[in-house]
Protein backbone atom coordinates (compact mmCIF):
# COMPACT_ATOMS: atom_id res chain seq x y z
CA UNK A 1 0.00 0.00 0.00
CA UNK A 2 3.07 2.43 0.82
CA UNK A 3 4.01 2.33 -2.96
CA UNK A 4 0.51 3.32 -3.97
CA UNK A 5 -0.16 6.57 -1.98
CA UNK A 6 -1.21 9.26 -4.38
CA UNK A 7 1.09 12.49 -4.47
CA UNK A 8 -0.39 15.54 -4.85
CA UNK A 9 1.66 17.71 -7.51
CA UNK A 10 0.31 20.76 -5.41
CA UNK A 11 0.15 21.95 -2.28
CA UNK A 12 -0.73 25.21 -1.25
CA UNK A 13 -0.49 25.95 2.80
CA UNK A 14 -3.55 27.83 2.61
CA UNK A 15 -5.49 25.24 0.82
CA UNK A 16 -3.62 21.98 2.95
CA UNK A 17 -6.09 21.45 5.67
CA UNK A 18 -9.33 21.57 3.97
CA UNK A 19 -7.97 19.18 1.34
CA UNK A 20 -6.95 16.81 4.11
CA UNK A 21 -10.58 17.56 5.55
CA UNK A 22 -12.08 16.30 2.35
CA UNK A 23 -10.63 13.45 1.74
CA UNK A 24 -10.88 12.10 4.94
CA UNK A 25 -14.50 12.99 4.65
CA UNK A 26 -15.44 11.17 1.49
CA UNK A 27 -13.02 7.94 2.74
CA UNK A 28 -15.99 7.63 5.74
CA UNK A 29 -18.41 7.41 2.94
CA UNK A 30 -19.87 3.50 2.24
CA UNK A 31 -19.45 3.76 -1.20
CA UNK A 32 -18.80 5.48 -4.54
CA UNK A 33 -22.37 6.86 -5.43
CA UNK A 34 -22.92 8.41 -1.84
CA UNK A 35 -18.95 10.23 -2.63
CA UNK A 36 -19.91 11.39 -5.65
CA UNK A 37 -22.87 13.32 -4.36
CA UNK A 38 -20.28 14.86 -1.84
CA UNK A 39 -19.83 18.82 -2.53
CA UNK A 40 -16.43 18.36 -2.82
CA UNK A 41 -13.34 19.33 -4.90
CA UNK A 42 -12.69 17.49 -8.28
CA UNK A 43 -10.39 14.85 -7.47
CA UNK A 44 -10.96 14.34 -3.67
CA UNK A 45 -14.73 12.77 -3.69
CA UNK A 46 -14.08 9.00 -2.96
CA UNK A 47 -9.66 9.11 -2.65
CA UNK A 48 -9.56 6.43 -0.53
CA UNK A 49 -11.84 3.86 -2.18
CA UNK A 50 -10.97 5.11 -5.57
CA UNK A 51 -7.29 4.73 -5.10
CA UNK A 52 -7.51 1.43 -2.87
CA UNK A 53 -9.83 0.50 -6.03
CA UNK A 54 -12.78 -1.04 -3.20
CA UNK A 55 -16.50 -0.54 -4.73
CA UNK A 56 -17.32 0.34 -0.91
CA UNK A 57 -15.99 0.68 2.70
CA UNK A 58 -14.80 -2.68 3.77
CA UNK A 59 -14.48 -1.18 6.94
CA UNK A 60 -17.56 0.93 7.75
CA UNK A 61 -19.25 0.90 11.09
CA UNK A 62 -22.82 -0.13 9.37
CA UNK A 63 -25.53 -2.86 9.95
CA UNK A 64 -24.48 -4.24 6.15
CA UNK A 65 -24.65 -8.07 6.66
CA UNK A 66 -23.05 -8.68 3.67
CA UNK A 67 -19.97 -7.77 5.40
CA UNK A 68 -20.61 -10.42 8.23
CA UNK A 69 -17.80 -12.36 9.08
CA UNK A 70 -19.11 -16.00 10.07
CA UNK A 71 -16.89 -17.99 12.59
CA UNK A 72 -17.77 -20.69 14.46
CA UNK A 73 -18.88 -19.00 17.31
CA UNK A 74 -21.23 -16.53 15.66
CA UNK A 75 -22.58 -19.98 13.24
CA UNK A 76 -23.36 -20.75 16.43
CA UNK A 77 -25.33 -18.10 18.28
CA UNK A 78 -27.08 -18.04 14.64
CA UNK A 79 -27.94 -21.85 15.00
CA UNK A 80 -29.24 -21.01 18.56
CA UNK A 81 -31.33 -18.33 17.83
CA UNK A 82 -32.57 -20.22 15.30
CA UNK A 83 -33.67 -23.26 17.05
CA UNK A 84 -35.24 -20.95 19.79
CA UNK A 85 -37.56 -19.42 16.96
CA UNK A 86 -38.43 -22.80 14.99
CA UNK A 87 -39.12 -24.80 18.71
CA UNK A 88 -41.88 -21.89 20.10
CA UNK A 89 -39.11 -21.33 22.93
CA UNK A 90 -39.99 -18.32 24.92
CA UNK A 91 -36.38 -16.42 25.11
CA UNK A 92 -32.91 -16.65 23.71
CA UNK A 93 -30.09 -14.93 24.69
CA UNK A 94 -26.71 -13.88 22.76
CA UNK A 95 -24.42 -11.71 24.99
CA UNK A 96 -21.07 -10.06 24.51
CA UNK A 97 -19.05 -7.35 24.93
CA UNK A 98 -19.74 -3.64 23.13
CA UNK A 99 -18.79 -3.84 19.66
CA UNK A 100 -18.03 -8.01 19.17
CA UNK A 101 -21.31 -8.13 16.46
CA UNK A 102 -24.70 -8.85 18.36
CA UNK A 103 -26.29 -5.91 16.35
CA UNK A 104 -25.03 -6.80 13.27
CA UNK A 105 -26.06 -10.65 14.13
CA UNK A 106 -29.51 -9.72 15.31
CA UNK A 107 -29.86 -8.00 11.18
CA UNK A 108 -28.90 -11.19 10.33
CA UNK A 109 -31.38 -13.10 12.20
CA UNK A 110 -34.04 -10.70 10.56
CA UNK A 111 -32.89 -11.69 7.00
CA UNK A 112 -33.18 -15.25 8.15
CA UNK A 113 -36.72 -15.61 8.89
CA UNK A 114 -38.80 -14.71 5.75
CA UNK A 115 -42.45 -11.81 6.35
CA UNK A 116 -44.37 -14.57 4.82
CA UNK A 117 -44.08 -17.35 7.44
CA UNK A 118 -42.96 -14.90 10.51
CA UNK A 119 -43.69 -10.93 12.00
CA UNK A 120 -40.67 -9.90 12.89
CA UNK A 121 -40.18 -7.13 15.37
CA UNK A 122 -37.30 -5.07 16.43
CA UNK A 123 -36.69 -2.75 19.55
CA UNK A 124 -33.53 -1.33 20.04
CA UNK A 125 -33.46 -0.19 23.97
CA UNK A 126 -32.36 2.97 25.33
CA UNK A 127 -30.94 3.68 28.64
CA UNK A 128 -33.84 4.58 31.29
CA UNK A 129 -36.45 2.61 28.81
CA UNK A 130 -39.44 2.42 30.73
CA UNK A 131 -42.47 -0.28 31.10
CA UNK A 132 -44.40 2.08 29.05
CA UNK A 133 -42.08 3.32 26.85
CA UNK A 134 -40.67 -0.61 25.86
CA UNK A 135 -44.83 -0.76 25.60
CA UNK A 136 -45.39 1.96 23.41
CA UNK A 137 -42.47 1.20 21.07
CA UNK A 138 -43.93 -3.00 20.99
CA UNK A 139 -47.37 -1.39 20.14
CA UNK A 140 -45.94 0.73 17.55
CA UNK A 141 -43.97 -2.30 15.95
CA UNK A 142 -46.73 -3.94 15.79
CA UNK A 143 -48.79 -1.17 13.90
CA UNK A 144 -51.53 -0.85 16.64
CA UNK A 145 -52.35 2.90 17.35
CA UNK A 146 -54.24 3.77 20.76
CA UNK A 147 -54.78 6.33 22.69
CA UNK A 148 -51.99 8.21 25.05
CA UNK A 149 -53.75 7.27 28.42
CA UNK A 150 -54.37 3.62 27.97
CA UNK A 151 -53.37 1.72 30.76
CA UNK A 152 -50.73 -0.39 30.82
CA UNK A 153 -52.90 -3.92 31.30
CA UNK A 154 -54.71 -2.71 28.28
CA UNK A 155 -51.91 -1.88 26.00
CA UNK A 156 -50.87 -5.85 26.97
CA UNK A 157 -54.52 -7.27 26.06
CA UNK A 158 -53.92 -5.64 23.00
CA UNK A 159 -50.37 -7.10 22.08
CA UNK A 160 -51.49 -10.86 23.16
CA UNK A 161 -54.60 -10.38 21.49
CA UNK A 162 -52.37 -8.90 17.83
CA UNK A 163 -50.07 -11.95 18.25
CA UNK A 164 -52.94 -14.48 18.63
CA UNK A 165 -54.20 -13.37 15.58
CA UNK A 166 -50.89 -13.33 13.88
CA UNK A 167 -50.68 -16.95 14.96
CA UNK A 168 -54.09 -18.08 13.85
CA UNK A 169 -53.13 -16.89 10.68
CA UNK A 170 -50.29 -19.03 10.12
CA UNK A 171 -47.53 -16.40 11.24
CA UNK A 172 -44.86 -16.17 13.76
CA UNK A 173 -44.45 -13.43 16.04
CA UNK A 174 -40.49 -13.07 17.48
CA UNK A 175 -39.64 -10.10 19.15
CA UNK A 176 -36.12 -9.41 18.68
CA UNK A 177 -34.17 -6.63 21.59
CA UNK A 178 -31.04 -5.09 21.17
CA UNK A 179 -29.53 -3.95 24.11
CA UNK A 180 -32.24 -5.65 26.52
CA UNK A 181 -29.27 -4.74 29.54
CA UNK A 182 -30.72 -1.19 29.33
CA UNK A 183 -34.69 -2.48 30.05
CA UNK A 184 -35.95 -1.46 33.69
CA UNK A 185 -36.87 -4.05 36.23
CA UNK A 186 -40.34 -3.24 35.33
CA UNK A 187 -39.80 -3.62 31.41
CA UNK A 188 -38.41 -6.68 32.22
CA UNK A 189 -41.28 -8.26 34.35
CA UNK A 190 -43.00 -7.10 30.89
CA UNK A 191 -41.29 -9.40 28.77
CA UNK A 192 -41.90 -12.01 31.54
CA UNK A 193 -45.53 -11.72 31.06
CA UNK A 194 -45.79 -11.34 27.57
CA UNK A 195 -43.86 -14.89 27.14
CA UNK A 196 -46.90 -16.69 28.88
CA UNK A 197 -48.77 -15.94 26.05
CA UNK A 198 -49.96 -19.61 24.54
CA UNK A 199 -52.28 -21.41 21.94
CA UNK A 200 -52.83 -24.95 21.66
CA UNK A 201 -50.33 -25.45 24.76
CA UNK A 202 -47.62 -24.08 22.61
CA UNK A 203 -45.98 -20.47 23.56
CA UNK A 204 -46.85 -18.14 20.17
CA UNK A 205 -44.36 -15.30 21.17
CA UNK A 206 -40.26 -15.69 20.84
CA UNK A 207 -38.49 -13.34 22.31
CA UNK A 208 -34.38 -12.93 21.41
CA UNK A 209 -32.44 -11.16 23.75
CA UNK A 210 -29.19 -9.24 22.37
CA UNK A 211 -27.45 -7.86 25.95
CA UNK A 212 -23.77 -6.59 27.58
CA UNK A 213 -22.65 -9.73 30.08
CA UNK A 214 -23.73 -7.84 33.11
CA UNK A 215 -27.37 -8.24 31.63
CA UNK A 216 -26.08 -12.18 33.57
CA UNK A 217 -25.56 -10.85 36.82
CA UNK A 218 -29.14 -9.23 36.81
CA UNK A 219 -30.86 -12.27 35.86
CA UNK A 220 -29.46 -13.66 38.81
CA UNK A 221 -31.57 -12.10 41.43
CA UNK A 222 -34.39 -13.81 42.55
CA UNK A 223 -37.11 -11.28 41.44
CA UNK A 224 -35.93 -12.66 37.75
CA UNK A 225 -35.67 -16.51 38.36
CA UNK A 226 -39.04 -16.94 36.23
CA UNK A 227 -37.48 -14.95 33.05
CA UNK A 228 -34.18 -16.59 33.46
CA UNK A 229 -35.67 -20.21 33.39
CA UNK A 230 -37.50 -20.12 30.60
CA UNK A 231 -33.99 -18.55 28.42
CA UNK A 232 -33.20 -22.37 27.24
CA UNK A 233 -30.73 -21.87 24.60
CA UNK A 234 -27.86 -18.86 25.09
CA UNK A 235 -24.09 -17.93 23.52
CA UNK A 236 -22.04 -15.54 24.21
CA UNK A 237 -20.00 -13.87 21.15
CA UNK A 238 -16.15 -13.67 22.01
CA UNK A 239 -13.86 -11.61 20.47
CA UNK A 240 -11.55 -12.63 17.10
CA UNK A 241 -8.24 -14.77 17.91
CA UNK A 242 -5.72 -13.69 15.35
CA UNK A 243 -6.19 -16.18 12.79
CA UNK A 244 -9.70 -15.16 13.09
CA UNK A 245 -8.89 -11.68 12.79
CA UNK A 246 -6.75 -11.92 9.56
CA UNK A 247 -9.30 -14.11 7.79
CA UNK A 248 -12.21 -11.29 9.17
CA UNK A 249 -9.90 -8.47 7.24
CA UNK A 250 -9.22 -10.50 4.27
CA UNK A 251 -12.96 -11.36 3.84
CA UNK A 252 -13.78 -7.68 4.17
CA UNK A 253 -11.83 -6.74 1.76
CA UNK A 254 -12.38 -8.94 -0.68
CA UNK A 255 -16.17 -8.05 -0.25
CA UNK A 256 -14.99 -4.59 -0.88
CA UNK A 257 -14.09 -5.73 -4.12
CA UNK A 258 -10.05 -5.39 -3.31
CA UNK A 259 -8.25 -7.99 -5.43
CA UNK A 260 -4.39 -6.51 -5.32
CA UNK A 261 -2.34 -7.73 -3.16
CA UNK A 262 -2.38 -7.95 0.51
CA UNK A 263 -2.77 -4.56 2.35
CA UNK A 264 -1.45 -5.90 5.43
CA UNK A 265 1.88 -7.23 6.72
CA UNK A 266 1.64 -10.08 9.24
CA UNK A 267 3.49 -7.97 11.82
CA UNK A 268 0.37 -5.18 10.92
CA UNK A 269 -2.26 -7.84 11.81
CA UNK A 270 -0.57 -8.92 14.52
CA UNK A 271 -0.57 -5.02 16.03
CA UNK A 272 -3.88 -4.72 14.80
CA UNK A 273 -5.50 -7.84 16.78
CA UNK A 274 -3.42 -6.29 20.40
CA UNK A 275 -4.83 -2.83 19.75
CA UNK A 276 -8.39 -4.24 19.48
CA UNK A 277 -8.53 -7.23 21.09
CA UNK A 278 -10.41 -8.93 18.56
CA UNK A 279 -13.22 -7.04 18.81
CA UNK A 280 -14.96 -6.48 15.41
CA UNK A 281 -15.32 -2.68 15.77
CA UNK A 282 -12.26 -1.83 17.02
CA UNK A 283 -11.12 -3.83 14.34
CA UNK A 284 -12.73 -1.85 11.72
CA UNK A 285 -11.26 1.35 13.30
CA UNK A 286 -7.82 0.80 13.50
CA UNK A 287 -8.15 -0.93 9.81
CA UNK A 288 -9.63 2.35 8.52
CA UNK A 289 -7.30 4.84 10.75
CA UNK A 290 -4.75 2.76 9.17
CA UNK A 291 -5.69 3.84 5.53
CA UNK A 292 -6.59 7.20 6.48
CA UNK A 293 -3.20 8.07 8.22
CA UNK A 294 -1.21 6.67 5.32
CA UNK A 295 -3.05 8.56 2.95
CA UNK A 296 -2.58 11.80 5.25
CA UNK A 297 1.03 11.24 6.17
CA UNK A 298 2.05 10.70 1.98
CA UNK A 299 -0.06 14.43 1.62
CA UNK A 300 1.87 16.28 3.71
CA UNK A 301 4.83 14.68 2.81
CA UNK A 302 4.18 15.50 -0.85
CA UNK A 303 4.00 19.44 0.16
Amino acid sequence: MTDRLPVATTCPADSLTTDLEDLITASLYSDRAAAARMPLPAGHAGAVLDFMKFDSNPFGDSLDTSFLYWNRNLYTALLKMLETVKHDISFGLVFGISGIGKSLLSQAILEKLPASNYKTLLISVTPGLSRTGFLSLLLKQLGIKTNKNIRVHEAVELVGTHILNLHESGIKPVLIVDECHFLSAPALHLLRTLSNFEAYNRKILTCLLFSEPHFLTRLKNPSYQSLKSRIYLEEELTPLSLREAKEYIDFRLKKAGYKEREIFSEPDIKEIHAISHGIPRLLNKECMNRFINRLVKRSVLSC
